[in-house]
């Protein structure tokens, strides 16, 4: 059985909450996905970590009653363990699972990697 890493961060924003766009700028990461970002790494960076090279598998659960579209959640957590030298790159993830669960806390998610 693959070794995985289970992590539990922060709920991050839904694609569509990640960005804005500025006249004369385009498209600028939103304050709450930086703020996001900074205190997901940091709560990444206290728990336990594996690395994985090459594919892998990721999983993404959120609260039930989270808002917003299952798979809007997603793109972040992927891009965040990337930033975190957890995978080498999201080009080799093999499959992204999102999925509500009742387990997870609300304003949480929980994200589990695995070797594919």
């Amino acid at each position: 059985m693959p070794q995985a890493l289970r992590v539990t961060l922060p709920l991050p924003p839904t694609a569509n909450n990640g960005y804005i766009q500025i006249p004369g700028r385009g498209r600028v990461a939103s304050q709450r996905l930086r703020q996001w970002k900074k205190d997901a790494g940091w709560t990444l960076q206290s728990q336990p970590r594996k690395t994985f090279v090459g594919p892998f598998r990721i999983a993404i659960y959120i609260p039930e009653k989270a808002r917003g579209d299952v798979d809007g959640y997603t793109k972040f957590c992927v891009d965040l363990i990337v930033a975190h030298k957890i995978t080498p790159d999201d080009r080799f993830a093999k499959s992204v699972f999102a999925e509500r669960c009742e387990d997870v806390s609300p304003g949480e998610c929980l994200i589990v990697v695995e070797q594919a």
